[in-house]
């Protein structure tokens, strides 16, 4: 069988390594999905993020509320999705093996709808979309980890250190410097990641005590 680009084969669910990928996929067949719509390709417009389940306040009520998950599958356009791409591959890449693939994604998903409803408490009128909620919150729990000195993660410092703070970093000052990005949503996901793995060291250090 002949053997899949490197790029291709990160996209394939595997045993063992299943949650990044479909989690990559989904992101990326949505975009492509309003690519094909006519929507855009480098950005999107602000009713067409909502038509697509854009995270907004004065939306949610009834089954608006699903906005608050569906809006982490949605991004702005081609170098938002990029962005956040690259870093739910570093994150999905690490943590994954730690944590087994349905942690990771709960994980996700737990995260993401912390950074969502963060977004909404803190703006009441914004149009919001991005998986970088849910990243910050992988992050934030692989953080916390290492602080603790989870023997798991121990070797993943450096790879940590080189790309995981350079992409955090980056998105917090982009937020501070430039409009429509949403710090609110990355520190609400970053919060709720950091208890998750505050809570996963002390179950595993609990197991260990018990064997």
């Amino acid at each position: 069988m002949k053997k899949l680009p490197p790029l291709l084969a990160l996209l394939i669910p595997r045993k063992g390594r299943y949650a990044t990928p479909i989690l990559l996929d989904i992101n990326l067949a949505v975009f492509a999905l309003m690519v094909l719509s006519g929507a855009g390709f480098f950005s999107f417009r602000g009713e067409d993020l909502l038509a697509w389940g854009a995270n907004f306040r004065p939306a949610l009520d009834g089954a608006g509320s699903l906005r608050l998950l569906t809006s982490m599958f949605l991004h702005g356009g081609l170098i938002h999705l990029l962005m956040n791409m690259y870093g739910l591959l570093i994150a999905g890449t690490l943590l994954e093996p730690v944590l087994g693939s349905f942690r990771l994604m709960t994980a996700y998903l737990l995260t993401g709808l912390a950074g969502s409803i963060a977004s909404v408490m803190f703006h009441p009128a914004t149009v919001s979309v991005g998986a970088s909620g849910a990243i910050f919150g992988l992050f934030g729990l692989l953080l916390v980890a290492m602080a603790m000195g989870d023997p798991r993660v121990a070797a993943l410092r450096r790879v940590f250190m080189t790309n995981v703070l350079f992409f955090v970093a980056l998105n917090l000052a982009l937020g501070f410097m430039l409009p429509g990005i949403d710090n609110a949503a990355h520190i609400g996901g970053f919060l709720v990641g950091a208890l998750l793995g505050f809570l996963i060291v002390l179950e595993a250090r609990a197991k260990a005590q018990s064997t």
